[in-house]
């Protein structure tokens, strides 16, 4: 099995995490964020055709450890260091908190969010 770093110079061909997001090694933690948006909306495999859904998913899985990495401060700050990563968190426990994972990405919504969204682009 391929280190994490070599499936992503194959999937993405780089291996160097900030690229794969498009963004440099100075980006914020927002930055992050949108960047792993971006590339996710391109990659996930729900957007491409059924032919391409195997390879698409395995890119979208990789771009989700990407984005662990980067997120994270103290492997972040590993990566940035080193230039490697941890390829024994390569497996996704099984009793993982998906609801923590799903606000780790998208902050939670409130009705004065949405009032206020409405104010400004109504």
């Amino acid at each position: 099995m391929p280190s994490f770093l070599q499936s992503c110079r194959s999937e993405f061909g780089t291996d160097d995490l900030y690229k794969i997001l498009g963004l440099k090694k100075t980006a914020t933690e927002n930055e992050v964020k949108k960047g792993y948006h971006k590339v996710s909306l391109k990659v996930h495999p729900d957007r491409v055709s059924e032919e391409e859904k195997e390879a698409s998913t395995l890119k979208f899985q990789i771009l989700g450890k990407v984005y662990c990495i980067l997120s994270n401060k103290e492997k972040r700050a590993v990566y940035d260091e080193t230039g490697e990563v941890d390829d024994e968190d390569d497996t996704v426990p099984q009793d993982r908190d998906w609801t923590a994972y799903w606000r780790m990405l998208f902050r939670k919504l409130t009705t004065q969010d949405i009032v206020d969204f409405e104010k400004n682009y109504k």
